[in-house]
């Protein structure tokens, strides 16, 4: 987990994992699992900062590869993607 902070305060956060890739185990993968920046601090760098610590973490633990899990259509998506991001896989889901 990489956390930011405002003197005492949490202004947001980022969970990840590193595990082998379940296909090939010789490639670890990091996945996030969390991410969130607290409202008064939506508008400015909290969260790419938050995005590349996250990622140069998974780095320094031999990931070679960072996946994100989003819902389709959010803001977050046009961001990842002008970070270099890349659709790889679709997931689909319904109500059962």
């Amino acid at each position: 987990a990489v956390v930011a902070f405002d003197g005492e305060s949490v202004a947001g956060y980022c969970a990840v994992t590193v595990v082998p890739h379940p296909h090939n185990p010789a490639v670890l993968v990091a996945g996030n699992d969390a991410l969130f920046v607290a409202p008064a601090y939506r508008n400015g760098l909290t969260a790419v900062r938050l995005m590349q610590a996250s990622e140069a973490e998974a780095k320094r633990r031999g990931a070679s590869r960072f996946t994100w899990h989003c819902r389709a259509g959010t803001p977050l998506i046009a961001m990842l993607e002008r970070r270099g991001y890349k659709l790889a896989d679709q997931l689909v889901m319904k109500e059962i």
